[in-house]
Parts: structure tokens; sequence; C-alpha cells
């Protein structure tokens, strides 16, 4: 079945300098000397957690780019520890690990993202398509339902979560969210062929094929696509 799949300068503070009147009378002191005098403070301002994260996470970008991938991954894992919600740090360690295969690290890389920003809907549905691959199907659907409050305007993510409750052969609860994502779109006719297929396994052959018929209205099917809903409609 088809399925859907993207750091304040410190305020400076003028220092006063206050004078003292001689009593009348006294010897003026050779040289006058202030009372109190401000010191200019010429040590380094400390990088904030935010700015710490984003040296880092630019100095594995360069380190990646030379082919040095595991020392990229120690900046960014240095990068998270200062700023867990660093999010393009995030995102390029889990690029650099999916592109060693490493599936596992970079799920757990994404759940400890998602546990402080559960409303990362590209996250949540990027984590349940590699559990979905890993043949976790209850897990895949658990782990999109956690963002599904923030994902109302997103069709992709709705179109997934249909494509996902197919595979728990939930039909009719699949049919509703291909109909909210369509209600964004119309015209991703993946999506179409997605509620046909719901509808179908729902036992709703009208509905479903009138659902195959408005997919292929829009003429944005593949081409293997396009030959399965024609002979659906043959």
């Amino acid at each position: 079945a088809p399925a859907p799949a993207p750091a304040p300068a410190p305020a400076s503070r003028g220092a006063e300098v206050g004078r003292l009147n001689p009593p009348v009378g006294a010897r003026p002191a050779p040289a006058a000397i202030p009372a109190a005098a401000g010191r200019i403070d010429k040590s380094p301002r400390q990088a904030t957690a935010a700015e710490q994260a984003e040296q880092r996470y630019r100095m594995a970008i360069d380190l990646a780019g030379r082919g040095q991938v595991q020392e990229a991954e120690h900046e960014l894992r240095l990068a998270l520890q200062s700023d867990p919600t660093h999010g393009p740090a995030r995102q390029f360690w889990v690029k650099l690990l999916l592109d060693q295969r490493a599936v596992a690290p970079a799920m757990e890389v994404l759940r400890e993202g998602l546990n402080g920003n559960p409303r990362q809907t590209q996250w949540a549905m990027l984590l349940a398509r590699l559990e979905l691959e890993s043949g976790d199907v209850d897990q895949a659907w658990a782990t999109l339902q956690r963002a599904l409050p923030a994902a109302s305007r997103d069709g992709e993510y709705l179109a997934f979560a249909g494509a996902l409750l197919r595979q728990r052969k939930q039909a009719l609860e699949a049919a509703g969210y291909y109909r909210q994502a369509l209600t964004l779109d119309p015209r991703q006719g993946r999506w179409w062929v997605g509620l046909a297929l719901a509808l179908e396994e729902a036992g709703h052959a009208p509905e479903a094929r009138e659902a195959f018929r408005q997919a292929a209205r829009t003429g944005n099917l593949s081409g293997d696509l396009q030959a399965f809903v024609e002979r659906k409609l043959r």
C-alpha cells in the first residue's frame, strides 16, 4: 500500500568615578586620585549553552565534510549535551547515523528529541517510519499519535496515519485520516488511492471506486500507481 514519506552580548555598564573635595585648609594631594574607579573586565564572555551547541554543530558539519564522521558525531553528542533543544544538531546526527545504516541509534536520538519536543511532527513521522520498517506497527502508531495534535494541518502526516491504520486493519479509521489529508490538498493522487484502498478493505466498494476515479483525475500518479488504478477501474 502506498505510504507518504524535513544564538546577546551583555550590556556594558558605565563606571562612575567619584571625586572627594579636600577639607578647607588642607593641602591638596600631589595628584588627584579617584576614591573609586570602575574596572573594565577584559575576561572573555562565556558562551551560552545554545552558542556552545551551535559552535559544535558547525564544527560537526566541517568534520563530516572532511570524512571524519566519528569526530563529527562526537561534536554533535556534546552539542546536544549543551542544548538538547538544538534541532539542526539532532537532525544532522540522525542523518549521519542513517547514512551508516545505524537505525537503532538513530531511532534513540529521535526518541530523545521527541521526549523534549513531542510536537516535532517531522521527527515523529521519521521515527514512526523507522519503527514500521523494523516491523513494529503498534509502536509506530503510538509514536505517530503523540504528535497528532500538532499535525492537524499536515497532509503528509495525516495520510501516513491512514497508511499505518490500514496496516493495523483499522480501515474505516484509516479512511477518516485520508479524508482529512485530502481536505488540505485534494490534488494528491496517492492519498486518493490510499482512501480508495481503505474504503475497499472496509467493504465500501462504490465509494472506493469513486476514490479511484478521483485519483485518476489528479493526473499526478506515478506510472505503476496509474496502471494499478486503471486496473481497478476496468
